[in-house]
């Protein structure tokens, strides 16, 4: 029988978000239960990916997204697109250290040879397109790192799915 709660098959309620990997565990009564819950966590005792379903969150941009990216008509293909990548995230919480790792300086810059046309386009680590906003930005960008964060799931993943 599936049930329903935002850490999966952890049941304890935890004010302290960054101590649910160490602090939780799953009852023995419910390990084999299948758990529906917005937490993907691999790194938690909470989630069992092989028997559990991760229905992601609904992010406060939801709206905006359907507005903006509603219609394929509103959805530029990839080859059009003048940014090969950008990441606005913030590098604290849990994961702080992957999100460093993803803005740090990039000696390699140009690289050439490796994909065609890609040093025409432009990066950003850490910050938006100059003069456009968030929905402008990923919805001119072909990869959009998603590194994980203080949950197993990211808003921002609904967010570049619906870019």
């Amino acid at each position: 029988m599936p049930f329903t709660f935002d850490w999966g098959r952890c049941n304890t309620v935890l004010h302290n978000l960054y101590r649910v990997r160490d602090w939780s565990s799953t009852p023995k009564e419910i390990v084999r239960a299948s758990s529906w819950s917005p937490m993907g966590d691999l790194n938690s005792p909470c989630y069992f990916m092989d028997q559990d379903i991760v229905i992601p969150a609904r992010t406060c941009l939801q709206d905006e997204l359907r507005g903006t990216f509603g219609s394929l008509a509103n959805v530029k293909p990839s080859r059009q697109r003048s940014i090969l990548v950008t990441f606005k995230g913030k590098p604290n919480g849990a994961g702080a250290s992957v999100r460093d790792k993803v803005q740090c300086e990039r000696p390699y810059k140009d690289i050439h040879g490796k994909l065609f046309g890609a040093n025409l386009k432009d990066r950003y680590w850490g910050q938006l397109k100059p003069g456009a906003d968030y929905m402008e930005t990923i919805g001119d960008t072909i990869f959009c790192p998603l590194p994980r964060g203080t949950t197993g799931w990211a808003t921002r993943t609904s967010d570049v799915i619906y870019a």
